[in-house]
């Protein structure tokens, strides 16, 4: 089991930290026209602030 400070800390590493909602908005729909994957929005419950990242219940095939 994963204690609390070591899930904070991996959640910082590799993320970029958007302004505001609409910045990472913009920010995942560049990414979809650029490489072709969807990508979600979302708060970050340990920064606050706003990332992109891959659905969670996505489907590789």
């Amino acid at each position: 089991m994963s204690s609390k400070r070591r899930i904070r800390k991996n959640a910082r590493k590799g993320k970029y930290r958007h302004k505001d909602q609409t910045a990472a908005t913009a920010a995942a729909i560049s990414y979809q026209k650029e490489f072709g994957q969807f990508m979600n929005v979302y708060r970050c419950k340990f920064c606050k602030g706003w990332h992109i990242g891959h659905p969670k219940n996505r489907r590789l095939f």
